[in-house]
């Protein structure tokens, strides 16, 4: 194993070990690795190759995710933004706790396959999912756009009697135009962004996602989310920081009209 250094972001530095690559902890478009932090497996990954280096948007949006997530009392796993040096280079990454622990993790590829089924339905119907934990994933997906919810993104906890319980939400790096440059973010407008509403796993579109949802009705305080993201003014640049207010308004106002969400 590898030495590394991780830079708090109140400058305090921890040496950790781990394997260093993009195969060493799970697959995916993100440089990842795994490490140890105060005799806890921790996950780190930095953001997408982009020219010389990484970019920081995604380790930035997962950190913003998830205090949205943390405000909304959601059962997710706790992302935070920080700093990495490696060969006297520092990037910027984020990382998480293992949520597993004692438990395995089991994709929901790994239950459905690759079947051409009604996902949705067979889910509940035929593996018994909560229809609630499904349905609070939708609405969070919705909220914050992610465009990368794949059969890998959720799963299932299995413990050591086989009892199974629905994992916490991760992995949202894509959320909140997290999946573009702030070059590419430039071009469009806000109201141009919301036009392009790609979604997974069981839509194409998450306003026609959110039509499955039904019977669950989630708090939340927009002003406080909104001042959750002015947080992030400076490490995002103002147009991201717009497009996101942007699009936090409008969904959850859409979800407020439709009983989804109360305040």
């Amino acid at each position: 194993m590898e030495k590394y250094t991780l830079l708090n972001i109140d400058n305090k530095k921890f040496d950790i070990y781990g394997t260093f690559g993009a195969n060493s902890s799970s697959k995916g478009m993100l440089y990842k690795w795994t490490a140890t932090l105060n005799n806890q497996l921790i996950y780190i990954k930095t953001g997408l190759r982009y020219r010389n280096t990484y970019s920081d948007i995604q380790p930035l949006t997962e950190a913003l995710v998830s205090d949205i997530l943390h405000n909304l009392g959601i059962n997710h796993v706790r992302y935070y933004y920080t700093k990495l040096e490696k060969n006297d280079k520092i990037f910027d990454v984020c990382y998480s706790y293992d949520f597993a622990k004692d438990s395995r993790y089991i994709t929901m590829r790994e239950f459905v396959g690759n079947s051409d089924i009604d996902l949705y339905t067979y889910l509940i119907k035929e593996l018994n999912i909560n229809k609630k934990e499904l349905d609070t994933m939708i609405i969070v997906d919705f909220i914050i756009n992610n465009i990368d919810r794949h059969l890998r993104n959720f799963g299932m906890l299995e413990d050591e009697s086989k009892n199974l319980t629905f994992a916490p939400l991760f992995d949202h790096g894509f959320s909140l135009y997290g999946d573009k440059s702030d070059e590419e973010l430039q071009l469009d407008t806000p109201e141009d962004l919301e036009l392009v509403d790609d979604c997974k796993p069981f839509k194409n579109s998450h306003y026609e996602q959110i039509k499955l949802v039904s019977d669950i009705h989630l708090k939340v305080n927009l002003s406080e989310l909104l001042k959750i993201v002015d947080s992030y003014r400076d490490l995002l640049k103002p147009h991201r920081i717009n497009c996101i207010k942007y699009l936090l308004k409008l969904r959850i106002e859409y979800l407020i009209e439709r009983g989804v969400l109360y305040e």
